[in-house]
């Protein structure tokens, strides 16, 4: 037996000209089944499924039009998914004029897969009818995007406000002078690819002790991974003494931030934590987190 189904979608919500956004969807799925009868006691079935979903959330001028490179902005613009107009709004448009940009959210990308793998054996023997068998599964989570991915400029009024009231100000006027009170952005898009394997074995048998009393017993076993991030973004905490206290003056029993991989901690990111330990040394494995 074999099936496969898909879809493939693709909406624009609109806004001002060249600032509505899209949300675009396509999913795959595979399936094949094998069931033999190997005697008359003896059946075994044997499944395989793939599932790919990729999901976006994103701009109208997404892969289009690299507006904040046009417009000289010291910003980094080189994801096309990304590209937009910076959102520009604030707080007292009275004027009756509309905040206009896009809107400050996403790009949001998920391209996921799942393979598994599995069979099942029946038995028939005497008063006892056993099934056994086990299964493989594969989960791959890549994701992309957050907030402010895009500039997001406020005009708040406060620059053609009365200085000795702070009233009758008005965003649209701060706008026209370029008088800016705050702007918003993202050091850089967070990304992480994430994979994990799964293996379980199960054995339960159906015994009919008397005609009028049947007894099932069964037992199952399953092995998660942790996620492991491909590329090495991912962070956990390693505590020195137990759970942290709420006040702890002595800073080398602070928590460790410690990264997958070796090597420089900060290496490929644009920020730095302040006051904290960090360590990119292996300490915690491949996946940060020991395998139960």
């Amino acid at each position: 037996f074999g099936r496969y189904s898909w879809t493939d979608e693709f909406t624009l919500l609109p806004g001002l000209p060249l600032s509505g956004s899209t949300l675009y969807t396509n999913s795959k799925q595979y399936m094949v089944s094998n069931i033999r009868v190997v005697s008359p006691t003896k059946v075994n079935e044997v499944r395989f499924g793939y599932t790919q979903l990729y999901n976006t959330s994103s701009q109208e001028l997404a892969g289009k039009r690299n507006v904040i490179k046009e417009l000289g902005l010291p910003v980094n613009s080189d994801d096309p998914l990304g590209w937009g107009i910076p959102a520009i709004g604030g707080t007292g448009w009275n004027l009756g004029l509309s905040p206009f940009g896009n809107d400050s959210n996403g790009p949001f990308v998920l391209n996921d897969k799942i393979a598994q793998i599995l069979d099942n054996f029946s038995w028939v023997h005497g008063k006892h009818s056993l099934r056994f068998g086990g299964e493989y599964r594969w989960d791959v989570f890549n994701n992309a995007g957050n907030q402010f991915t895009r500039p997001q400029f406020t005009f708040d009024s406060s620059y053609t406000a009365n200085p000795s009231t702070l009233a009758g100000g008005n965003s649209a006027a701060d706008f026209l002078l370029g008088t800016i009170s705050r702007t918003d952005l993202a050091i850089g898009s967070a990304s992480g690819d994430f994979k994990s394997n799964t293996l379980a074995f199960y054995l339960d048998d159906t015994y009919k002790v008397t005609p009028k009393l049947t007894v099932t017993v069964g037992m199952r076993w399953e092995m998660v991974q942790p996620w492991k991030d491909g590329l090495q973004h991912e962070v956990n905490y390693q505590f020195k003494t137990g759970l942290p206290s709420a006040v702890n003056v002595d800073p080398s029993l602070h928590p460790v931030l410690v990264r997958t991989g070796s090597g420089d901690f900060y290496a490929g990111v644009g920020f730095r934590y302040n006051g904290l330990q960090t360590a990119r040394d292996g300490r915690l494995g491949d996946r940060l987190m020991s395998t139960d």
